[in-house]
């Protein structure tokens, strides 16, 4: 079947992308929510399951639409988002975020790298750009670059290690 991979192909593709700071954090202080939007059925259950498996709480949609229904409806600590969507695009789901998180940092993914300049990045304030194709191990030093963990965890009872 096209756009299915084993999980052999998955370690080989993307390694060992999980990180022990974030099984031992939401195995021991709940999920980190993250709403991810992209229009390719394929990445959206690859982005998921990986996600998964690295311990954060992920619901997926495929258009700017249901992303905005998401956001009106629940709380997230993280958006990843296409730019090309179908109908209401990357940029209009960035803009209508802020109406509803503003706090919450937004990665971009990307194969349209002419879209997406420095201007226009601080205008919609997006946190990190990462373009298409890329390496899943990208996304995930972009997680822990905007350290997100600390947002759900007492400072009193962390422990890592």
């Amino acid at each position: 079947m096209p756009g299915i991979l084993t999980p052999c192909a998955k370690q080989h593709l993307y390694g060992d992308v999980r990180t022990k700071r974030a099984r031992t954090l939401s195995s021991e202080h709940g999920n980190l929510k993250v709403l991810v939007v992209d229009d390719q059925q394929d990445l959206l259950g690859v982005l998921k399951e990986l996600l998964v498996a690295e311990g954060f709480d992920v619901t997926t949609v495929a258009t700017g639409e249901l992303a905005i229904d998401q956001l009106r409806a629940n709380k997230f600590h993280l958006m990843i988002s296409d730019i090309g969507l179908p109908g209401i695009d990357g940029w209009q789901v960035v803009a209508a975020t802020k109406q509803y998180a503003a706090e919450m940092p937004i990665i971009l993914i990307s194969s349209w790298k002419d879209e997406i300049t420095e201007e226009r990045q601080k205008k919609y304030s997006v946190a990190s750009v990462i373009h298409k194709p890329f390496r899943v191990a990208e996304l995930f030093e972009e997680i822990e670059r905007l350290n997100l963990y600390h947002k759900t965890i007492p400072h009193q009872s962390l422990k890592i290690g």
